[in-house]
């Protein structure tokens, strides 16, 4: 992995499993969401991308992961026991959750309007989605992350780990 940049590994979440893909690009993944058929799969895995899924008859394929927990974060703590996931390899929150993009800086001056006035007050960096235009800032919301995300990948107790998705 590389130290600041995105991380190298990526992964193709069946649709079935699209929490998994936000949190996955929450972490920095390059993550792609979307219904896999047999095709796919293959063409996916010679390109060399991870795919995960809960099909049974895809258990044992080459680049297949299968999923066998219901809850999300349950699902996330599986595959970090099989792939291990990082948090700390340059990626975190770098990314839109919902078109995977890398997000980029962008000027305090032209978000005037379109975040909570409070926020603009309040926040002096922003981020934005080159494609669909979402504007990302660091909040309260980002310790939350941190501290869930620690506890599901080893790094603090998992005792409190019931929390809503």
């Amino acid at each position: 992995m590389e130290g600041n940049g995105p991380l190298k590994r990526r992964f193709v979440v069946d649709s079935m499993l699209g929490k998994v893909a936000k949190w996955l690009r929450i972490l920095g993944y390059d993550t792609r969401c979307e219904p896999l058929d047999e095709s796919k799969l293959i063409e996916y895995s010679e390109a060399g991308w991870l795919l995960l899924t809960r099909r049974q008859s895809w258990c044992g394929r080459r680049s297949v992961v299968c999923l066998h927990q219901n809850a999300p974060m349950d699902q996330i703590r599986e595959l970090h026991g099989r792939v291990h996931l990082e948090m700390e390899a340059g990626g975190f929150l770098r990314r839109c959750i919902r078109c995977n993009e890398l997000l980029e800086g962008i000027e305090r001056r032209d978000v005037i309007g379109q975040v909570p006035d409070y926020t603009f007050e309040t926040v002096t960096e922003f981020n934005r989605c080159p494609t669909c235009g979402r504007i990302y800032w660091e909040g309260s919301h980002r310790a939350r992350i941190t501290e869930r995300l620690k506890r599901l990948l080893g790094e603090e107790p998992p005792e409190t780990l019931a929390e809503a998705e």
